[in-house]
């Protein structure tokens, strides 16, 4: 009711708008819209264009109008018209405005933009992408039918109204393969993408939270969509008969699959003919009736909540009986074993989840890794040989030994060398530091080099800093970001020089007069900057993830 009102007021304001006066500027006809003088509306265009910019602002009669909107009709039938370009003043494309444009190979919807009319790209059969501005709110019936090259939709509206099913949703007969959904939209609507039988892939950004009803039901070629961890509500339908899915993870912030049980429509995943592997959330607490019916390609499902989820009423939650091996949160198997809901549909096995976890040492010759663990964690030791000392992880931690806790699979490795010892110290401004066999004043890091009594290599690292005065403290103040980092490292300020040395005080990277550098190539690991800012030298330490 809310999108047929819309429409009709729509109407009614372009037919007002239509009997004021008009004028023509180069190939383009204007209307003078009613509600305010300054602001025109496209009307026409002449039939032969080939290609049209339309300007934000135009002068005629020496007055100066805000070009709004795109009318109904404005550009149809015009079927030489290949490229269109709108300023960032169109709010609104209205009804059949690009009808049977069908040589438009291309056009971009500014991020005015917040209306779509009805049938506004139908039958644009050249038209091969188009990207969804994030204001956008409503996009009438038909609005993309029958564009029959168009194969990407790039998506960030983030809050459209919900779309028709049937023969009046907006990409009717249109063979989209990929959609892309950007980081702005927080909700799909209702009926988004349903029934578009050559969609394979879906990637959504973080930052969804809702997807509705329907959003893609029916889309018998998708094989892979993404549900990012924001996402905290799932409608009814949403992949129903998606015949070719076969993988599925649920986020841990989503608490049920489908709405109550006496709501009398098709499961989330009901006919999901192909599904093999299905991985449930930590906070599920609730499947509905239906959700799986038909999936009787199940394999293995995994359920990572510890308690086990409400099944009401046995009825089609899963295929009953199936052959799928059931993995269930650490120390949990027994309570789903004794759930009768739960062991009603998966007789087979019943199992709980072990990640797997690799350690390994960055050199067997200098020092070697144990592991003791169960499901749930795992206590790592780092031995080192002779002559050798146990530095770190690789993601920068220097506990030894280690406990972890096992959520997701994992990767580690010890990082062996020399003995090295690391003295960090302050001197004030004139002193000069000289234990261990230095003589140094200024601030830095130094090394010195000795062998132990027997006869292993060792090194001393001295981190040394100077006392200065409160105002010398304030021309200094640098500040680095974010750290840890997996690539990009920023400064607060430009710096002349950076070195970038690893724990053994090896030169790794040398920069120049930046205000960033770039560490994505470097391993895992913790690195000492050495750097060179307003004529004094300062050490800076940084983990790379």
């Amino acid at each position: 009711m809310k999108k047929t009102l819309f429409v009709i007021l729509s109407l009614l304001f372009v037919n007002v708008a239509f009997s004021q006066p008009s004028f023509r500027v180069g190939d383009v006809t204007y209307q003078k819209n009613s509600g305010n003088k300054e602001y025109v509306t496209v009307i026409s265009c002449r039939g032969d264009v080939i290609s049209v910019t339309i300007p934000e602002t135009l002068i005629h009669n020496g007055v100066t109008y805000i070009v709004t909107a795109i009318g109904e009709s404005a550009f149809s039938y015009c079927e030489q018209l290949k490229g269109v370009n709108l300023p960032n003043t169109i709010t609104s494309i209205g009804g059949w405005a690009f009808f049977n444009c069908i040589s438009l190979l291309s056009i971009n919807l500014p991020n005015s933009l917040t209306y779509i009319g009805n049938s506004a790209f139908e039958c644009c059969h050249s038209l091969t992408n188009i990207s969804i501005p994030h204001k956008v709110t409503l996009i009438g019936d038909n609005a993309f039918k029958h564009c029959e090259a168009m194969t990407l939709l790039s998506y960030n509206a983030q809050d459209c109204e919900d779309f028709l099913s049937g023969n009046s949703h907006p990409f009717v007969y249109t063979p989209i393969e990929h959609i892309q959904i950007g980081d702005s939209v927080q909700r799909i609507p209702k009926n988004f993408a349903q029934n578009i039988k050559s969609l394979k892939t879906v990637n959504i950004a973080q930052g969804l939270t809702h997807i509705d009803d329907g959003a893609f039901a029916l889309d018998d070629s998708l094989t892979t969509i993404n549900l990012p961890n924001t996402i905290t509500n799932l409608g009814n339908s949403i992949f129903n008969g998606c015949k070719s899915l076969t993988s599925i993870v649920i986020p841990n912030a989503i608490d049920s699959l489908g709405k109550d049980s006496f709501t009398l429509v098709s499961g989330v995943f009901e006919g999901c003919t192909s599904l093999t592997n299905v991985t449930l959330g930590k906070g599920l607490i609730y499947i509905a009736e239906n959700t799986f019916k038909n999936c009787n390609a199940l394999q293995t499902v995994t359920v990572l909540a510890p308690t086990p989820p409400e099944l009401p009423f046995l009825n089609h939650n899963f295929p009953s009986p199936n052959n799928a091996d059931l993995i269930v949160a650490c120390g949990a198997v027994q309570e789903y074993a004794s759930s009768p809901a739960w062991s009603h549909y998966f007789t087979n096995n019943i199992s709980e989840i072990v990640y797997d976890v690799v350690v390994s040492s960055n050199d067997e010759n200098k020092g070697v890794v144990t592991m003791q663990r169960d499901c749930s964690s795992a206590t790592l030791t780092a031995t080192a040989n002779t002559c050798f000392q146990f530095h770190s992880w690789n993601d920068g931690n220097t506990e030894n030994p280690r406990v972890i806790e096992l959520d997701s699979d994992t990767n580690l490795v010890a990082i062996f060398g020399e003995i090295r010892n690391i003295i960090d110290t302050t001197i004030n401004e004139g002193e000069v530091y000289t234990d261990y066999g230095f003589n140094e004043s200024e601030e830095g890091t130094y090394y010195q080099y000795f062998t132990t009594d027997n006869g292993c290599d060792s090194v001393i690292v001295l981190n040394l800093s100077v006392n200065v005065s409160l105002n010398d403290v304030e021309e200094c103040s640098l500040s680095l970001y974010p750290n840890p980092t997996s690539k990009e490292l920023y400064f607060s300020d430009m710096i002349k020089e950076c070195e970038v040395m690893d724990f053994t005080g090896k030169r790794v990277m040398k920069f120049y007069n930046t205000k960033s550098i770039n560490i994505e190539s470097l391993p895992a690991g913790f690195y000492y900057l050495k750097l060179i800012y307003k004529d004094k030298i300062l050490i800076k330490k940084v983990i790379k993830q």
